[in-house]
């Protein structure tokens, strides 16, 4: 059984995987713990058995604990035997407290298909020859379980390795060996009868009696051939005077073919001479005409490069002259708002100096009345503490007598004049600020309508220098594309003159396509005339030819004859050839017949020679088989071929061994299906495998694996190893991965979970498992 491809859906640890194993052989199956990897282990054995490694029964743990629909399948594909197989199951939890299985089993080669669980898991088991529990053992290897078959008891390993051999076909070979025993006697039997209904005699009395006959038969055969012979000769010769008059008949009528297409050659060729004559006056016009016409061409070329020339500088300049104007209209027009707006600008500058004089003084009235104020309230406030003979504060003196105050000036009023001054002069200030920047704005005018006054006489100065320009350009296009004919503008002049200029161009170039033409007949007439002058030397060369062997034929023939009376000779000879033929077939028949049943009876008594032998040879063949069947019902043949195999598989699998353990151990096998181990450190000491370390029990195992599976070829095409070889060390990881790599080139399907990075580098072919997404490296 050797897997092709897998299919799977939301099975244990594998979500959605769709991967073929065509053309691989050993590779590795990788990923981080948890990803999914022993999972596709799970799916083999499931698709297989319908069951799995961790549950005996039951779908258990079956569908991914991510799946939506709570269903699981999975699709698997293996070829066997050379045909290609495939089964699918699928699981459905769905439903509340019901759990649904369904299985679908085909032949893809053939029309068997299985649909029931049952028989299909019994159709696999038949098909690829073991048990669930064998394939587990030998083919796949789950985690933890690569010593499994190491270890089993002596029983179990026979058990195990009779599914192999498919053991339990030796029951069927002794069912086979009883048919083949049956069919022999009977053949014997058949054959026996057929030898008593032949009579050897009988038949070689026939024989000598048709050998006689046939003896005779022969010599008038002999007679009759050469009467054939002589007639054949005689009609040969007339046949040779037959061709030569037919050959003769023949070159007189080529030859008279050949001098009338000579003739017709000569007439071709004298109007050959015309036509060349014809077409060298018309080349000749066709060349004055294409020398005027690219006259005129060069001429106009010269005008339309002058006008483009004109266009290419005119054309520009009326689109500057146009801006221009466009620009001092704009500008003009901006001269005129600017003086209306300094106009503006001055009337609110004399506005504003009026109102700024008028706040000023009112201003000034009031400071003036503001201090006038508070000088009389400061002294009213410094009589109210003196007396007639106190000392003046502010002179020194003596004060003599104290003036009566003939108004009262309150703090109120003063503080009301104080606000009333703070208020006048901030108008006056802000009065002031608006009078500076209208001023600032009616300078800013003014300057700019000096500017724009200074732009538009620059501009009109280029105008008109630009303007005059125009004029001339248009002056001289005027004058240089005077031709009876009045144009409105310089483009209207250059697009007429272009027009006449391609006209005339089209016009050449008709011309020199003619011209062309011309060469082209006159160099095919030529060539024709050369031609037909070779044809003409060859047609005389042959006409001399003809002559020449029409005059050889005549020589030939030195009697006086005809076609006819030749064919007339031929025929008699003919009818009588016809009549020796006749006769002849009839001889050689009778020979024939005479010779097929001499063979026939000489193949009668090898016949019977050989039903002799046969039944000779099946009277030893059937003692043989008797004897045979009984050996084999003897109960110790299967276990004395099982354990040859198993000699076999241990001498194979210590050249492995060997080179692990750097010779170190060899596996030694017994009749009674017993394994041990030879240890050379201690001088070849025998051991229980029970007393091998866990990496030592690695080794032997894989060894072991090896040499049945080579041993075992027939059997074992693939088989799988789930993180078994923990238990090494580095240096035994790299030997065992040496050595794997060496099973290559057998060709079988070797997979190998791992998810030691390292040990997973030592191979090219790996199988990345991520999150339970598989994919090749």
């Amino acid at each position: 059984m050797r897997p092709l491809r897998l299919r799977v859906r939301n099975f244990i640890g594998l979500r959605d995987v769709d991967i073929s194993f065509e053309g691989k052989g050993l590779f590795v199956i990788q990923g981080p713990n948890g990803a999914g990897k022993s999972s596709l282990l799970e799916a083999i054995y499931f698709a297989l058995f319908g069951r799995t490694l961790r549950h005996d029964s039951g779908y258990e743990g079956v569908v991914n604990r991510l799946s939506q629909d709570g269903r699981a399948v999975v699709d698997f594909e293996f070829i066997h035997h050379g045909k290609r197989w495939r089964v699918k199951r699928e699981v459905d939890l769905s439903g509340r407290g019901r759990r649904r299985g369904s299985v679908y089993l085909e032949c893809l080669d053939t029309s068997e298909r299985i649909t029931s669980a049952r028989e299909a898991t019994t159709r696999v088991r038949k098909l690829i020859g073991l048990t669930d529990e064998t394939f587990k053992t030998t083919v796949l290897l789950p985690q933890g379980e690569i010593t499994s078959f190491l270890e089993l008891s002596a029983g179990k390993r026979m058990k195990a390795l009779k599914e192999l051999l498919s053991g339990d076909k030796l029951p069927r070979m002794i069912e086979l060996l009883d048919l083949d025993l049956r069919e022999k006697e009977g053949t014997m039997k058949a054959f026996s009868a057929q030898l008593s209904t032949v009579d050897p005699k009988a038949l070689e009395e026939e024989k000598e009696k048709i050998l006689l006959e046939l003896s005779r038969l022969q010599k008038e055969l002999e007679e009759i051939q050469r009467g054939c012979t002589r007639a054949e000769e005689k009609a040969s010769e007339l046949r040779s005077l037959e061709g030569l008059l037919r050959e003769l008949e023949v070159e007189k009528r080529l030859l008279k073919s050949a001098e009338e297409r000579k003739e017709k050659a000569f007439e071709r060729m004298k109007e050959i001479e015309g036509e060349l004559r014809d077409k060298e006056v018309k080349r000749k016009e066709v060349l004055d005409s294409l020398e005027k016409v690219e006259e005129l061409c060069k001429s106009e070329k010269s005008i339309v490069k002058e006008l483009e020339s004109i266009r290419m500088k005119l054309v520009p300049l009326m689109s500057e002259i146009s801006s221009i104007s466009g620009e001092l209209k704009r500008r003009t027009e901006r001269f005129r708002i600017i003086r209306a707006d300094l106009r503006r600008c001055s009337e609110r500058v004399k506005e504003e100096k009026a109102r700024f004089r008028k706040l000023s003084e009112d201003e000034e009235k009031l400071r003036r009345e503001y201090e006038l104020k508070r000088e009389k309230y400061f002294i009213l406030e410094l009589q109210k503490g003196l007396r007639t003979g106190d000392i003046c504060p502010l002179c020194g003196s003596v004060i003599e007598s104290l003036p009566r105050a003939r108004e009262k000036i309150g703090s109120e009023e003063l503080l009301r004049l104080k606000k009333a001054c703070n208020m006048a002069l901030k108008e006056v200030q802000e009065s002031g600020r608006r009078l500076s920047a209208l001023e600032k704005e009616k300078e800013e005018k003014m300057r700019l309508m000096e500017e724009i006054s200074t732009e538009i006489a620059s501009l009109e100065k280029n105008l008109l220098e630009k303007k005059r320009v125009a004029e001339e350009l248009n002056e001289v296009w005027r004058k240089r594309s005077t031709d009876d004919k009045v144009f409105s503008s310089i483009e209207e002049a250059f697009l007429w003159r272009r027009n006449k200029l391609e006209e005339l161009e089209r016009k050449g170039e008709e011309l020199r396509r003619t011209l062309e033409v011309l060469k082209v007949s006159e160099k095919s007439l030529v060539e024709e005339r050369r031609r037909l002058s070779l044809e003409i030397k060859e047609m005389e060369h042959d006409i001399r030819l003809r002559k020449e062997k029409i005059s050889s034929v005549e020589s030939k023939i030195a009697f006086q004859c005809d076609l006819p009376s030749v064919q007339a000779k031929l025929e008699e000879l003919k009818s009588q050839i016809e009549s020796l033929r006749s006769k002849e077939a009839s001889l050689k028949e009778n020979i024939w017949k005479a010779k097929s049943r001499i063979e026939a009876i000489d193949k009668e008594l090898e016949n019977y020679g050989l039903l002799r032998r046969k039944v000779e040879e099946l009277e030893r063949e059937v003692s043989l088989l008797s004897e045979l069947k009984r050996c084999l019902w003897d109960s110790n043949f299967p276990k004395f071929l099982v354990s040859r195999y198993l000699f076999e598989a241990a001498e194979v699998a210590n050249s492995y061994l060997s080179r692990l353990t750097k010779g170190r151990f060899s596996i030694e096998a017994t009749e009674e299906l017993e394994l041990f181990v030879l240890d050379e450190d201690l001088g070849g000491e025998r051991k229980s495998i029970r007393d091998l370390s866990g990496g030592e029990k690695v080794l032997v195992s894989l060894s072991l694996a090896l040499g049945i599976a080579e041993v075992l070829a027939g059997g074992l095409e693939a088989f799988f190893i789930d993180e078994g070889f923990s238990p090494l060390d580095r240096d035994n990881l790299g030997m065992v991965a040496h050595e794997l790599l060496e099973l290559d080139r057998t060709g079988k399907l070797v997979g190998i979970i791992t998810h030691d990075p390292v040990f997973a580098d030592y191979f090219p072919e790996k199988l990345l498992v991520r999150s339970g997404m598989v994919e090749w490296a």
